[in-house]
C-alpha cells in the first residue's frame, strides 16, 4: 500500500510539473532577449569614484551621467544588439544636434563564457559581466583602469543599468 501510495504521489508530481500554464510565455535565450530590445542606459556609478584635475579643480565622478557627453540630449540615446552581431546606436528622441544621423554604427558584440560575458567591441574591447537580464532589464558591470592624481593606477569597477525601450 505505501508502494502504490508513493508511486501515485510521484506520478502525480510529475504530471503537474511538466504542466505549463498557457500564458506563461517561452524562455528565450540570452541573444534572443539582447537583440529584441532597444536599450537605454538609466543608471551607473564608478567604484571607487574617477578624482580628476579640472582648471586647477578637483572634481569627484561617481555618477556616469557625470561624465563628459552626458547632456541631457544624450541621455535618451539607445544602443541596439543586432543579430548579426552588430551595434546600433540611436540618437533617441531627442539629438543634441538636428544635423547628427539618427543612427550610427557602434561596432560588434558577442555573448562569451556561457552568455555570462558581453564583448563589445569599438575601437576597444570591453567585457561586461551580465548581472540580470531579462526583457525589461540589462544589468552588468566592466573594470576600467584609470590613474590617481599622483599617477597611480587604479582599477574602477562601473556598474550600469539599461531598459528596454522597445
Amino acid at each position: 500500500m505505501k508502494k502504490l501510495l508513493l508511486s501515485l504521489t510521484i506520478v502525480s508530481l510529475l504530471g503537474f510539473s511538466s504542466c505549463k500554464d498557457k500564458d506563461e510565455e517561452p524562455s528565450k535565450s540570452r541573444t534572443e532577449l539582447l537583440t529584441n530590445a532597444k536599450w537605454q542606459l538609466i543608471a551607473g556609478t564608478i567604484v571607487p569614484p574617477i578624482t580628476i584635475d579640472l582648471f586647477g579643480q578637483t572634481i569627484t565622478i561617481s555618477d556616469i551621467f557625470d561624465l563628459e557627453g552626458s547632456e541631457p540630449c544624450s541621455k535618451d540615446d539607445l544602443q541596439i544588439f543586432n543579430a548579426d552581431g552588430t551595434i546600433t546606436n540611436d540618437e533617441g528622441p531627442s539629438k543634441c544636434d538636428a544635423a547628427d544621423p539618427q543612427t550610427t554604427s557602434g561596432g560588434k558584440w558577442k555573448l562569451l563564457e556561457s552568455d555570462s560575458k558581453l564583448q563589445i567591441i569599438d575601437g576597444d574591447t570591453t567585457l561586461i559581466s551580465i548581472t540580470e537580464l531579462s526583457a525589461t532589464t540589462l544589468k552588468g558591470n566592466t573594470t576600467m583602469e584609470s590613474e590617481d592624481m599622483d599617477g597611480n593606477p587604479v582599477n574602477h569597477t562601473i556598474t550600469f543599468t539599461f531598459t528596454n525601450k522597445k
